[in-house]
């Protein structure tokens, strides 16, 4: 439980709308990993990546993905 919530649900409205969209494939692709890049960055008190090394990259990717026009699959929060 999340007390307070803050911009819990939507974090988690975020990672559904990723992991559910089709043309994502298994989420294992490099287009799906630059989409999760994108939400580690955007909620970073919920999301960390599995390892330092991973955590470091995470703003290039994030960043790299909006130079490559790629949108949230989500609502923005702001």
């Amino acid at each position: 439980m999340h007390r307070p919530a803050c911009d819990f649900e939507p974090h988690i409205r975020a990672l559904r709308s990723t992991a559910n969209a089709r043309d994502l494939g298994d989420l294992g692709g490099p287009r799906a990993l630059l989409y999760i890049a994108m939400l580690v960055d955007e909620f970073p008190e919920h999301s960390r990546a599995a390892g330092r090394a991973l955590d470091l990259a995470t703003a290039p990717h994030a960043s790299l993905a909006r130079f490559l026009g790629l949108g949230p699959l989500h609502a923005p929060t702001s």
